[in-house]
């Protein structure tokens, strides 16, 4: 498209932003606004002519835009202004984003400072935790899909993967033999997205993958991995260490098998709240960012580029803590010094009180110190996991009645003697369910972290698992119950996954 080239009458090409297989995305304005606003246009041109194709790509256009019209809703993502289609070709036009890309700041041989680290996890988990809970699958978490807004140093996630489907040459074959079509960027794509079967988790091991890189200087494509286990063996890339819990949540988001990581952004947001690097309202007590380029890994700096006034600046170049300050030090050895006189004092007292043997003043009762937790300290409770066998029979339902902690699993397992229609529910303020076969694995992706889930399932060994990710605890009831298939009754064709073809 040429510069002044104008789409549906309307939106008036400026410039190319960028090119992909499917397509390019171009800045326009907007003509019949006043002021004439800037956004962007996704120009989606499907790989092939084929009729079966082109119905597909029409079908997973709408479900995109669809998608973008809820999501966009949200402060940290793009709003739809609006969709059409020209000449067998699909548009996309959305708010434009003022600002620059991580993939400006995450760049081999540049490290992140802990702390920006942690505050660059916190931004991108808060949003996407937005976007799982409205049952999406971004699909393409990195760097160059999260933009640091000019106006208020947010991030804002970008460029939502489904449409990106029809760059694959093969997507024609794939989609006729009922495989959905993979989508993903190599280096931050976990082997079960690149398979083509993405989960919540794919996104949190994307998320992962991107702040492993901020932290060692490393292209998300050169970190190692253990050969037997695939697991990244990272740690020993940092600069300096980096702290024992951190480091922690960061390897439970990358584990090789989806099943092992987070499920979804809200889990890891609550571990990191058990850390102190979260609060419920959103506010993280690690710094701010810019998203602005960092110094070299050998010096460790943080990516701030703020005019206001900085702390204390450590060897390494990391912000130095309040109690590495001179002036605190002094403080506290003279508050130390005061503290151990006070204390010879009373005892010099209470020695010549013992040794004149005088009475104790009858008007003041002696009371025993006893420590009191206070008010604002609550203890949270000891996460209880529990495990029990439960009986699932055709044509009866099963119910089970329990009260459950935060961070806490209830599993249920239940043997299937007959296929038959399984129906799966649980009440209760913030309680999901979770339902998994005998190797651990979910029965179907839209079977994790549900309050209802029914199906059709197999003769075989199952698990129901019960969480409640929020809150303190929560009374719930679980429900199952087994509809029998009737003999010669066709079987339904499963239905495609969330988020793809």
């Amino acid at each position: 498209m040429k510069k002044g080239q104008r789409l549906a009458g309307r939106y008036e090409v400026v410039k190319a932003l960028g090119a992909g297989g499917f397509g390019k995305t171009y800045l326009a304005r907007d003509i019949h606004r006043p002021g004439q606003p800037e956004c962007v246009v996704k120009h989606l041109k499907p790989a092939s002519q084929d009729s079966f194709f082109l119905e597909a790509a029409r079908r997973l256009f709408h479900t995109e835009a669809e998608t973008l019209e809820k999501l966009g809703q949200h402060p940290q993502i793009p709003q739809l202004l609006a969709y059409f289609e020209e000449d067998q070709e699909f548009y996309l036009v959305e708010e434009f984003i003022e600002g620059e890309s991580l993939g400006q700041a995450i760049v081999p041989d540049k490290c992140w400072a802990e702390a920006d680290a942690v505050r660059l996890l916190v931004d991108a988990l808060e949003v996407l935790d937005a976007v799982h809970k409205a049952g999406v699958i971004h699909r393409d978490i990195k760097p160059d899909n999260l933009i640091r807004r000019a106006s208020d140093h947010k991030l804002v996630l970008i460029d939502f993967g489904a449409v990106k489907a029809f760059e694959d040459p093969q997507a024609v074959e794939k989609l006729k033999t009922g495989m959905t079509v993979a989508v993903g960027t190599m280096g931050y794509a976990p082997s079960e997205q690149v398979s083509g079967k993405p989960q919540y988790s794919s996104d949190v091991y994307s998320l992962g993958v991107m702040v492993l890189s901020a932290l060692t200087g490393r292209p998300a494509d050169a970190l190692t991995a253990d050969p037997q286990t695939g697991e990244f063996t990272w740690r020993t890339l940092t600069p300096v260490p980096i702290s024992h819990g951190l480091a922690t949540v960061l390897d439970r988001m990358v584990r090789y098998h989806y099943s092992k990581r987070y499920q979804n952004a809200g889990e890891v947001l609550m571990a990191l709240r058990t850390l102190g690097y979260w609060k419920a309202e959103g506010q993280s007590p690690a710094a701010a960012s810019t998203g602005v380029v960092p110094p070299p890994c050998a010096t460790q700096t943080s990516p701030r580029t703020s005019t206001r006034s900085v702390s204390r600046v450590s060897s390494l170049g990391a912000v130095a803590p309040w109690w590495a300050n001179p002036v605190f030090i002094k403080m506290g050895l003279v508050g130390v010094a005061l503290l151990g006189m006070m204390a010879l004092l009373s005892q010099a007292l209470k020695s010549g009180l013992e040794q004149t043997g005088r009475p104790a003043d009858p008007t003041s009762p002696a009371t025993e110190a006893t420590a009191s937790p206070s008010p604002s300290e609550s203890v949270p409770p000891t996460p209880q996991n529990d495990r029990q066998t439960v009986e699932v029979r055709p044509g009866g339902t099963t119910t089970r009645a329990e009260t459950i902690q935060a961070g806490s699993t209830h599993t249920y397992d239940f043997e299937l003697g007959t296929e038959g229609e399984l129906l799966v529910q649980v009440s209760g303020p913030g309680v999901q369910l979770s339902l998994f076969d005998s190797s651990g694995s979910l029965v179907s992706s839209s079977a994790r972290n549900v309050p209802r889930w029914m199906d059709r399932l197999r003769p075989g060994s199952y698990s129901v698992e019960v969480t409640l990710p929020e809150g303190s605890k929560a009374d719930y009831r679980l429900v199952m119950r087994l509809f029998p298939v009737d003999e010669g009754q066709p079987q339904s064709s499963p239905s495609p996954e969330a988020g793809g073809l």
